[in-house]
């Protein structure tokens, strides 16, 4: 039994899988989001005109550009502020649910 205990203990490092950088996932998600978009642009009207892809060094890009990109991230930045907020408290519960397993082993 405490074999099995301590395998399980050694084992739970590995179940919790890579650490991913929030930036990373926050890149991830609005390449993924915006790669939708176009499918779904693409299938209602056909291909977009090589004009209308905004390109940050171009000099037809405009101002508002960084404001629609700020538009864009802010509900992504709000999910995951709210998952990472989600994620700390499953983290604490599975610490204190463990604590007190570990408590009942030594009884």
């Amino acid at each position: 039994m405490e074999e099995m205990v301590r395998s399980l203990l050694q084992n739970q490092d590995t179940l919790e899988g890579p650490r991913v950088d929030p930036l990373d996932l926050m890149k991830a998600y609005k390449d993924k989001l915006l790669e939708e978009m176009w499918k779904q642009q693409n299938s209602l009207e056909g291909p977009p005109p090589p004009s209308t892809e905004r390109r940050p060094n171009s000099p037809g890009a405009s101002s508002s550009g960084h404001e629609e990109d700020y538009d864009e991230t802010k509900p992504i930045l709000e999910r995951l502020r709210a998952l990472e907020v989600e994620n700390s408290a499953l983290t604490m519960e599975n610490d204190n649910q463990r604590k007190q397993y570990e408590r009942c082993l030594d009884e």
